[in-house]
C-alpha cells in the first residue's frame, strides 16, 4: 500500500485533533512543533511538543493497543507496567532524527534504522 493511501486509511479512521498553530522546522526557538512517527506500527502519527523538550527518543505502545507514548523520564515506571513489560508485545522504540536538509523533527522507529 502506497505511503498516500496509509496516510488517507489513518486519516479517515483515525481524526486526530490538531493544534490551532505549529510549526515543521526546528529553528531552536521552541514553540509547538510537528514531529512525525516514522516506521511501523505508527507510521504517520503526528505528535505536537515543544521543540525545547523533544526527547531523544521514545516508546510507544504496540500495534492493535490503543496509542500511547512515553520518553526516557518515565521508562523505569512503564517497564513495570503490563503495557511497557510484555514480552510478547514489546514498546516500539523510536529515535528523533532532524535531517539537516529539512530541519523536520522525525521519530524513527528501530525497524528503519539502517
Amino acid at each position: 500500500m502506497t505511503t498516500w493511501r496509509r496516510l488517507a486509511r489513518q486519516m479517515s479512521t483515525e481524526p486526530s485533533p490538531r493544534p490551532p498553530e505549529f510549526k515543521t522546522r526546528t529553528d531552536g526557538r521552541g514553540g509547538l512543533v510537528r514531529v512525525m512517527l516514522v516506521g511501523e506500527p505508527h507510521d504517520a502519527r503526528e505528535l505536537y511538543m515543544d521543540e525545547l523538550d523533544l526527547p531523544a527518543e521514545i516508546w510507544t505502545t504496540p500495534a492493535g493497543m490503543r496509542f500511547e507514548w512515553w520518553g526516557p523520564g518515565a521508562k523505569a515506571d512503564m517497564e513495570r507496567t503490563a503495557v511497557g513489560s510484555d514480552a510478547a508485545a514489546p514498546p516500539i522504540h523510536y529515535a528523533l532524527r532532524v535531517p539537516p536538509d529539512t530541519q523536520e523533527p522525525l521519530f524513527v522507529s528501530d525497524d528503519q534504522v539502517r
